[in-house]
């Protein structure tokens, strides 16, 4: 095996955007190495949805496109039951390196009980995402991307056997847990690499996005035979999505068992929607210089600001709660807030709906391109009103 003394592949950890779940982050850290990435993520980043089951969950669902991975990624998948011929560790390293050789982040599941640094080191079995992006022969360890112990994107390092005792243990140990056939099919390794293909800037799917984000449409039929992470829910699941996750975060705080501390990421999700927006609007700040007064920019960047605190405050109020756990406060005053926020956000989303709506409609009136961004491998270029 022609094998490199140390080998990393470029990652991009993007610590504003989507970091509150790795398997975003994932993705946006391999592709964000390339600026023009950027139009593609500001283009269709939106949509969220929240579901009741036996607990809380909250994912943003981003525009089908972001599902069709091959537009920009290369994925090859292989499902646990490489595992079952008894390859041995120098075995699984092999092909991990070799994978990284030929360019490809690896993408692993692993049980983060047993991986050093990692958020649920030694407190929690959890089964999770991992991407190795490089390798150092020399000192014997793996460079990936995880959640560190502060609930942060970070690049951590660990010894090559370490690693692959993670994702031993996983099959080994925590997926004896269950009884489903599905099981055994469980992605082991998704090996990714980046195409250098160019991605267009579409205001287009921000309008069709938004307008679904404020009328809280059902987005279950279109995502459920694609998406991963819904794919499995049902309807009787009771499904949220856009406006109305802030309606199932107060449903889940008024229902809240007493005896159960608050999970306080489903608050910070809200907040990561808004300053995702902030940022995919000042994004259109920059390309779309022809179409927003100093004034119009000042008096949006300042009402987001406004909202950017309000969930600052909701995410601390959960934070508080639970730090007097297990003596319960007023939890109804949390659920009393993000209604209010809400409120909020829907008018301030329904004016800027009708600002980018006005926008897109001008650029067909002019017969330029219906998206406008950067265009093709040019640094700038931008559709002009004239």
């Amino acid at each position: 095996m022609d094998m490199k003394i140390r080998k990393e592949l470029p990652l991009a950890v993007n610590e504003n955007l989507c970091h509150l779940y790795l398997n975003y982050q994932n993705i946006n850290s391999i592709c964000f190495v390339e600026e023009h990435y950027k139009n593609f993520f500001f283009s269709n980043y939106l949509n969220c949805y929240s579901a009741n089951l036996d607990w809380f969950k909250f994912q943003y669902i981003p525009d089908n496109s972001m599902l069709n991975t091959d537009r920009f990624i290369e994925t090859r998948v292989v499902d646990s039951t490489i595992l079952n011929s008894r390859l041995d560790k120098a075995e699984i390293l092999k092909f991990i390196l070799q994978s990284l050789n030929n360019n490809y982040y690896v993408d692993i599941y692993v049980d983060e009980f047993y991986l050093p640094g990692t958020l649920n080191y030694k407190t929690e079995h959890f089964p999770h995402e991992q991407l190795i992006y490089g390798y150092d022969l020399l000192a014997k360890k793996f460079k990936f991307l995880s959640i560190n112990k502060n609930g942060q994107p970070a690049k951590l390092v660990v010894m090559f056997d370490l690693f692959i005792d993670s994702m031993i243990a996983l099959l080994e140990d925590y997926f004896k847990q269950f009884q489903y056939d599905q099981i055994k099919y469980y992605p082991y390794f998704k090996l990714y690499r980046k195409k250098p293909d160019w991605i267009d800037f579409d205001i287009r799917n921000i309008t069709n996005q938004l307008d679904t984000y404020i009328n809280g449409d059902d987005i279950f039929p279109l995502y459920s035979t694609e998406s991963a992470s819904i794919s499995y829910l049902n309807k009787e699941h009771r499904i949220y999505s856009g406006i109305k996750v802030y309606d199932n975060f107060c449903n889940y705080m008024e229902n809240l068992n007493n005896t159960e501390m608050i999970n306080v990421p489903f608050a910070y999700g809200l907040m990561e929607q808004i300053i995702i927006m902030k940022y995919r609007i000042q994004y259109i700040f920059k390309f779309g210089k022809n179409f927003f007064t100093a004034s119009k920019k000042k008096e949006i960047i300042e009402s987001f600001d406004k909202l950017i605190m309000l969930h600052t405050q909701l995410v601390n109020m959960c934070v508080k709660e639970n730090i007097r756990f297990p003596r319960i406060g007023n939890r109804s005053k949390i659920s009393i807030t993000a209604e209010m926020i809400k409120n909020e956000v829907l008018v301030f989303y329904k004016n800027i709906y009708k600002i980018i709506k006005d926008i897109d409609y001008k650029i067909i009136l002019n017969n330029n391109r219906i998206y406008y961004g950067v265009i093709g491998d040019k640094e700038k270029a931008i559709s002009n009103e004239n």
